[in-house]
């Protein structure tokens, strides 16, 4: 499966496309909303975006995913956040995405890239 990975944390990063590689996994990733959006358009055929909620930039993972399944519908999205779930409710209202909240273990996220990409034929 192809992934475009959205975190701006460098350890997370570098966990999530580890956990990813090591199941087999294509990830792509990007340190801010204008560099995956800058990878997406080079190379649009992503499986799955994966993006932290909160990147402190004018655009959040949310916004990412709406403008990403605006060109590519059938894209899955998985959010990574660190915020509490109050928050992470209201953020991804009305938004086709599973929330997985930090922090996580590989086992953790694995099960949420199954649960996300389980309506997809790859």
């Amino acid at each position: 499966m192809r992934i475009l990975l959205v975190e701006d944390d460098e350890a997370v990063s570098r966990f999530v496309q580890a956990c990813l590689i090591d199941d087999g996994h294509e990830v792509i990733t990007a340190v801010s909303p204008d560099s995956a959006l800058e990878a997406a358009g080079r190379d649009p055929q992503f499986d799955l975006l994966i993006a932290d909620l909160n990147l402190g930039a004018t655009m959040d993972g949310a916004d990412i995913a709406v403008t990403l399944q605006n060109r590519q519908p059938r894209m899955a999205v998985l959010m990574i956040t660190g915020l509490p779930y109050s928050a992470r409710k209201r953020l991804a209202n009305g938004r086709r995405a599973v929330i997985l909240g930090k922090p996580f273990v590989a086992s953790d996220l694995l099960a949420a890239v199954d649960n996300a990409t389980a309506d997809l034929e790859i």
